[in-house]
């Protein structure tokens, strides 16, 4: 979990896609081979989405898992969802 205070959510999404552009990228030694794997993300915004820090941890939780459920190595920003 990163804090990102006083940040706007839009500015938050564009560096979390950066970091996970970045980290797609990298390849680490592992023997005669090489390690790269991915980067997910779930961003959440406060008071927007969450008014306590225990329910803005949720929130972003639940976004991190929609983008491993999307397909992984994405951002997505908490959206509620509506259930009819």
């Amino acid at each position: 979990m990163l804090l990102m205070a006083k940040m706007p959510l839009e500015t938050a999404r564009e560096r979390a896609e950066d970091w996970r552009r970045r980290f797609e990228t990298l390849s680490v030694p592992a023997g005669e081979t090489s390690v790269t794997t991915t980067l997910s993300i779930g961003l959440a915004e406060f008071p927007t989405h969450a008014a306590t820090s225990r329910a803005l941890i949720e929130c972003a939780d639940q976004a991190l898992y929609q983008a491993k459920a999307r397909g992984r190595n994405r951002v997505v920003c908490y959206a509620p969802t509506v259930v009819v």
